[in-house]
């Protein structure tokens, strides 16, 4: 199997990185490459791609008495191999930053900015702009740039669109389609619409993402799908512990055969006698209360009591 390229750009990924240089650079009037100094050059602190290391910690690494010291010597040690690759190689695209007062703001290449300062470079090649592009431009600059990268994780990535996608509807004042989406940022149209179906996750698939435990967007979306808690809860536990989504859904079908199917009445008086007979049940009794207020004429408010019922005694044991 051919080695995957480590540094490289895809094609279509530069084809869109060069699309918004030219924007960014209508919308600026300047742009130009050149070489400058390290020491001049300061990070976005807006950049949604957010590296536990700081600046702190280079050139020589970070302390290993560091409550991080683990996640940030990971990301030290792949500095390290890039800075190693520029040293070979030299840099084979340069940053992007534009003029900051005396100084130079960084819009992209974080990462071979920070390598060139672990392997001790006075200066740097940059594309410069004389001005701040646009903030939509910015963020779709950092956007190539960060999906570039071979280990960004679905809490940056995630983080990025949002970002995109809020600077897109305040400059043209209309919401992303899945359609749009793929246009602006070079996705397919599959995954755009898996993207924007994870912008607002339910709490439980949230907090694995953002504990950087679940960084495959298929998984994610398959579990945000899982509407029942109970459920949803016990897949993101499959899931973290190596299960496929395809097991899980073979799992969820065979059970599903396994249910048994209680009949129907359109009576709902005997809805109410069934439910308040069951619930004299002495492990049952103390829920009585959450089915007292129920409007037992109304046959959704019936269907949804028994549905509560249901749930209750799978829970709770006899």
């Amino acid at each position: 199997m051919a080695k995957r390229k480590q540094f490289g750009l895809s094609a279509a990924l530069q084809q869109g990185l060069k699309d918004t240089i030219l924007i960014a650079e209508d919308n600026t009037d300047a742009l130009f490459d050149t070489f400058i100094p390290i020491e001049s050059i300061e990070v976005d602190p807006e950049n949604p791609r957010a590296l536990h290391l700081s600046f702190s910690d280079l050139p020589n690494g970070p302390s290993e008495h560091d409550p991080l010291y683990q996640q940030k010597k990971e990301e030290f040690d792949s500095l390290m191999t890039l800075g190693d690759s520029i040293k070979q190689e030299g840099l084979i695209n340069p940053i992007v930053v534009f003029k900051n007062g005396s100084n130079y703001r960084l819009v992209a290449g974080e990462r071979r900015y920070l390598a060139s300062v672990i392997i001790q470079k006075k200066n740097i090649n940059a594309r410069v702009f004389k001005s701040k592009p646009g903030p939509l431009s910015l963020r779709l600059l950092q956007w190539y740039e960060n999906t570039a990268r071979e280990d960004l994780n679905l809490k940056d990535r995630l983080d990025n669109i949002k970002t995109i996608i809020h600077e897109y509807k305040l400059k043209y004042q209309e919401d992303v389609t899945p359609t749009k989406l793929s246009e602006i940022i070079c996705l397919s149209r599959p995954q755009a619409t898996m993207y924007l179906a994870m912008l607002d996750p339910f709490k439980d698939v949230e907090q694995v993402i953002r504990d950087g435990k679940l960084n495959n967007l298929d998984k994610a979306v398959f579990l945000n799908s899982i509407q029942d808690p109970v459920k949803r809860s016990n897949a993101i536990q499959e899931i973290l512990q190596g299960a496929s989504v395809f097991s899980i859904k073979s799992k969820q079908k065979a059970m599903d055969k396994q249910s048994i199917n209680l009949g129907s009445t359109k009576s709902m008086v005997v809805v109410k006698a069934l439910v308040l007979s069951v619930l004299e049940n002495p492990a049952l009794v103390i829920h009585r209360d959450k089915f007292s207020e129920n409007s037992w004429e109304d046959s959704r408010a019936a269907t949804r009591a028994f549905k509560r019922l249901i749930k209750l005694l799978e829970q709770q044991p006899l």
